[in-house]
């Protein structure tokens, strides 16, 4: 229940954050990724990361609900570690970036890596959720 509570406050972190920067409220990352003919902004990748975030916090909290056994709270913490660690990599960067445009390397390294540290979170979490699935599915086979 602790990791569905953390992703709920960092989900709302990221969405105040979001409907700050989208009111200019906050000042204006220059980060962008255009992708064919369309660019994605900061508030659409903060709004992705607190829907991320959200989905998570329900994944943990059906689990805690569901499960008669909860799961080790190491696996929750190292999953929020990863996964608040990538957003707070995203938002430092973002109001790192100069406006001039110019990509650092050091900037893209970062940037990979939260991506990176994202991607194992999001693994973690889905490894998570299909072992919680299939103990439920096993113990409804053999309760039979």
């Amino acid at each position: 229940m602790r990791t569905a509570k953390l992703f709920t406050v960092l989900s709302t972190a990221l969405l105040i954050l979001a409907l700050l920067g989208r009111t200019r409220l906050v000042p204006s990352m220059n980060l962008y990724f255009p992708i064919k003919d369309r660019v994605f902004g900061p508030y659409y990748w903060q709004l992705f990361g607190a829907v991320a975030c959200a989905v998570f916090a329900f994944v943990y909290f059906a689990i805690g609900k569901w499960m008669p056994r909860s799961i080790k709270p190491f696996v929750g913490m190292a999953n929020f570690i990863l996964i608040a660690v990538a957003f707070l990599i995203w938002v430092i960067a973002g109001f790192l970036l100069k406006n001039s445009g110019q990509r650092d390397n050091w900037l893209i390294v970062t940037l990979l890596g939260a991506m990176f540290s994202f991607f194992l979170g999001s693994v973690l979490v889905a490894l998570v959720a299909g072992w919680v699935s299939i103990c439920l599915l096993r113990a409804r086979v053999f309760c039979r």
